[in-house]
């Protein structure tokens, strides 16, 4: 099952946090990925989280496919706007 769901960065995503993000992300089965205007990273990838360059303020959309696509979205949800 695919989610989706659009949330504002509420402190810019920097190295120890991008490390968090995507240990926390590991923790589902579900692919997941973010994504900043036309940039999409696998958020289970702290590279690709960094990439993203994301700022407090910024728009993210968390995309979830999978058995457990809700928990995921709402995990990270609370972890980066939270």
């Amino acid at each position: 099952m695919v989610a989706k769901k659009n949330i504002i960065v509420s402190m810019r995503i920097d190295v120890k946090k991008a490390n968090r993000i995507a240990d926390v992300a590991k923790g589902f089965e579900s692919k997941i990925s973010l994504q900043k205007e036309l940039m999409k990273a696998n958020a289970k990838s702290i590279m690709g989280v960094i990439m993203l360059v994301a700022d407090e303020g910024d728009e993210l959309e968390i995309i979830a496919d999978g058995v457990d696509s809700d928990a995921a979205i709402k995990t990270l949800e609370n972890l980066i706007s939270g």
